[in-house]
């Protein structure tokens, strides 16, 4: 039986595994943004599994792309490899990543987007990976507090819509299935 930790490189992120995933361990990677090189972030991955001791598995991280000019493959690959020159087996470790960002993922139901808001329009976009997600959403609501509105539009949305509406999320979800979770036993891959 898995007994996950998570790794998150923000507050909404953690906010939303710890409503999903209340008994779980996560806990901030300790940098974040599109200017952290990837060799930092995997410093501070490997201090947090290095704290774990092994009590858990898998190690599951979720970051945001960012504007980084690599692709999500390319991104974890590195990661990963930073992993393995700081001494850890990565087998055990997932790395999810959003394109650009959690409110990408939040994006990806419009529905429950537009209705979380009040908001009466047609989606304008098939997908959302890859724009600046946050800044969408601050252009066309008057408010929007990631670490309140943001948390509860992830955790009210549908998950089979953004699995279908959002690459990224689906690469994430697919890494992870099998966990025991309510939030992902909705989806069906």
């Amino acid at each position: 039986m898995s007994r996950p930790a998570y790794l998150v490189d923000g507050q909404t992120e953690q906010n939303i595994i710890r409503k999903l995933c209340p008994k779980q361990p996560v806990k901030l990677i300790g940098c974040n943004g599109e200017t952290v090189c990837l060799k930092e972030i995997a410093k501070r991955i490997s201090t947090h599994i290095n704290l774990f001791n092994n009590n858990y598995y898998p190690i599951i991280c979720l970051i945001d792309k960012e504007k980084r000019q690599e692709t999500l493959k390319a991104i974890e690959r590195d990661l990963l490899n930073h992993l393995k020159e700081l001494g850890h087996e990565t087998e055990n470790i997932i790395i999810g990543i959003a394109d650009r960002m959690i409110e990408n993922w939040i994006l990806a139901d419009w529905k429950n987007f537009t209705t979380y808001y009040g908001i009466k329009a047609k989606c304008p976009k098939a997908c959302f990976d890859g724009i600046g997600g946050k800044g969408f959403i601050r252009k066309n609501v008057d408010f929007y507090n990631e670490t309140t509105d943001g948390v509860d539009l992830f955790v009210s949305s549908n998950p089979q819509t953004i699995y279908i509406k959002s690459p990224s999320f689906k690469t994430f979800i697919d890494k992870i299935e099998g966990l025991d979770c309510y939030y992902l036993n909705k989806i069906s891959t």
